[in-house]
């Protein structure tokens, strides 16, 4: 074949792939996928100026040194940059990434089956002058191999062109068309043997469809280290702080917003420089134990100290990452102080009275449920104050709240560490205790309060006495559920309330 249609068919593409190679490790050459794509772009412009100098040898030459030197060495510098580009764009660690080993253990069988020289085919000279070529046993093996290379990227790039949209589109069709180009002329030179001599010469172009199809996504659009612009901007201005942890707790990386929150120096590496020394041993313990068990953190919380004496509160979540072939965790942590603050807030007035700071009638409904689900016996005592409709009409509604509150504390201060004293509604207090023995021990106790101090009320430089009216209900004697229980203990309240000299039952 002419020279120079050999420099055209082969060392103008070679120049190409160089030109790229400089053009791609320029941009960004700190990149691993640039990188990655620069050795790509390298290794098809090896194989385009090996497959020239092969054609140009004497042709008796060429088959050893197609077979021995330049399949193996192409081969292998193709599969390693393969494996690279799969361990940089993490395709090993995706849904699909047996296909994507699959692949790579299909380069390296061919790889292996190259030096079968004497099952591979032979080439010689006619009589006439022309080339023929007989294929052995060991080429349709290569070939099969093909096929299984070229079906698992078909397998691989057929689902991701449907679903990825803009960019990608071009990458994965240009890979398409690589593969399509590959298949073509394998089985072109199984329909056509006798011309398989120059069939092989255009292989190698189907490396051509491959590489503009990277470097048109790398250039114009910057798809790929888009990711890892993302990655950066969001690392650097989220508001949640973003960890890079290793097993033993020490900091890989830490976002601005992660150091503010654990409140930690930028030159820290130390996960527990803010966790309090007596927890410090028993956390760390926990964290290698999990990052062992590859656990997951999920909305874990820690205690965190800080400055003046003010505990800060964090939550934690996770994922295990490979970067380098080493694992690290990724924890995303959000400071949850003034939630958890806002928690307890909202907890204590669900559950307690805002004008007394007793609890409420929803406390005293569920306490009173479980008392009647884990004791024998207990006592329901129902208390209001008596005229208080007058308190409120003649002397304004802030006496009634004064007097309301005043009562609140009698309570509180008769009630001991059983008994559980709620205000129930309106000019309603209710007492929860253990049994009829505690209900008289404490109706004794607020006796003597009243005696050693009267419930009375300055209003309007009057002093208004404050009276109670009570009835007490026994479970299981008086009923066995709440309604019942209060239904009784109401009615002996009202008797009270009429008859002022009884005393409740």
């Amino acid at each position: 074949m002419n020279i120079y249609l050999l420099a055209i068919i082969f060392l103008v593409p070679a120049l190409a792939m160089v030109c790229m190679t400089v053009m791609i490790v320029c941009r960004d050459y700190r990149n691993n996928l640039y990188r990655a794509a620069g050795r790509m772009f390298a290794v098809a412009a090896l194989n385009f100026m090996a497959m020239f100098f092969m054609n140009s040898a004497p042709l008796h030459h060429r088959a050893s040194i197609l077979l021995y030197i330049l399949f193996p060495l192409i081969t292998l510098l193709l599969v390693s940059v393969l494996h690279y580009w799969f361990l940089y764009t993490r395709a090993y660690e995706k849904r699909h990434a047996r296909w994507y080993k699959a692949l790579i253990a299909a380069f390296l069988v061919q790889l292996l089956s190259i030096p079968f020289v004497s099952s591979t085919g032979y080439v010689g000279l006619r009589s006439d002058g022309s080339v023929f070529y007989e294929p052995g046993p060991g080429m349709y093996a290569f070939w099969g191999l093909t096929f299984v290379a070229l079906g698992t990227i078909l397998r691989l790039f057929i689902p991701l062109f449907r679903r990825e949209p803009g960019p990608a589109r071009i990458l994965l069709t240009a890979m398409l068309l690589a593969t399509g180009f590959g298949v073509g002329i394998n089985v072109a030179s199984i329909l056509f043997q006798s011309q398989q001599y120059y069939l092989d010469k255009l292989t190698t172009h189907s490396m051509i469809f491959a590489m503009v199809g990277i470097y048109i996504n790398m250039v114009k659009y910057n798809d790929l280290p888009s990711f890892e612009k993302r990655y950066r901007i969001l690392f650097e201005r989220a508001p949640l702080g973003i960890l890079i942890v290793d097993g033993q707790g020490a900091i890989r990386e830490a976002s601005p917003a992660a150091l503010d929150i654990l409140n930690l120096p930028a030159s820290s590496s130390d996960i527990m420089h803010n966790v309090p020394e007596t927890k410090r041993e028993a956390w760390l313990r926990d964290y290698e134990a999990a990052f062992r068990a590859q656990t997951r953190m999920q909305n874990t919380e820690l205690m965190l100290s800080a400055a003046l004496g003010m505990n800060r509160t964090i939550a934690m979540d996770s994922e295990f990452i490979v970067v380098g072939g080493e694992t690290l965790q990724f924890i995303m942590i959000r400071d949850i102080t003034e939630m958890k603050h806002n928690e307890r807030q909202i907890t204590y007035l669900a559950y307690h009275d805002g004008l007394t700071g007793l609890y409420n009638r929803a406390a005293f409904q569920r306490e009173l449920d479980r008392l009647l689900s884990v004791s024998a016996s207990c006592s329901l005592i129902l208390m209001d104050l008596n005229k208080f409709k007058a308190i409120n009409d003649n002397y304004g509604h802030h006496a009634g709240d004064l007097a309301l509150c005043h009562v609140a504390a009698k309570l509180s201060e008769a009630a001991g560490p059983a008994e559980f004293v709620a205000r129930f509604a309106g000019d309603e207090f209710v007492v929860l205790t253990a049994g009829q023995e505690e209900a008289d021990r404490f109706l004794a106790k607020l006796a003597q309060a009243q005696e050693a101090s009267p419930f009375r009320l300055a209003a309007d430089g009057e002093h208004i006495e404050v009276t109670l009216s009570v009835g007490i209900s026994h479970y299981p004697r008086d009923g066995e559920n709440a309604d019942d229980l209060y239904k009784r203990a109401d009615e002996r309240m009202y008797r009270m309330k009429k008859q002022p000299a009884a005393v409740s039952d």
